[in-house]
């Protein structure tokens, strides 16, 4: 038997209606299966090895019948939390592209913030510089940087 293979095959479907239904469907049998048991064990022909023989059958799809539901019900949240996951996926992938492609509105923005910014530190160089060759000692200097550029 292969990885594959199962004793119990579950189909596997991203289909709440599907999995509701496939649940509906394992509940149903195991009901059927509990009336078909209780009916063999309430039969006065059977021997007691007889009984215990169709209890254990009984418990054994029981247990298969829990393990399928179980199954079922883990495939359906690994399938929601991959549609999480991928919606997640898909946004991060679209900012990432947004401000990284020179036509993304982000791109924009931070170019010009950027060129702004740059803007801004020429202009205080140059207002440094002018203060240099006007005034001698750092706080005339200081004095001058600040009183031009706050005004």
């Amino acid at each position: 038997m292969t990885d594959e293979e199962s004793v119990y095959p579950v189909p596997v479907t991203n289909d709440p209606t599907l999995q509701d239904a496939l649940l509906a469907g394992l509940a149903a049998s195991a009901n059927d299966l509990r009336a078909v048991a209780n009916g063999l064990y309430r039969s006065a022909l059977l021997s007691r090895l007889e009984k215990v023989i169709a209890s254990v059958i009984l418990l054994a799809s029981f247990a298969g019948t829990i393990i399928s539901l179980f199954v079922l019900i883990s495939l359906h949240g690994i399938a929601s939390t991959n549609r999480d996951n991928n919606g997640i996926t898909r946004q991060n992938t679209a900012t990432i592209k947004d401000c990284t492609d020179p036509t993304g509105k982000c791109y924009q923005e931070n170019a010009s913030h950027t060129a702004l910014l740059i803007a801004q530190l020429e202009a205080a160089t140059f207002v440094a510089v002018e203060c240099a060759d006007q005034y001698d000692g750092r706080a005339a200097i200081d004095t001058c940087i600040t009183t031009r550029l706050h005004h």
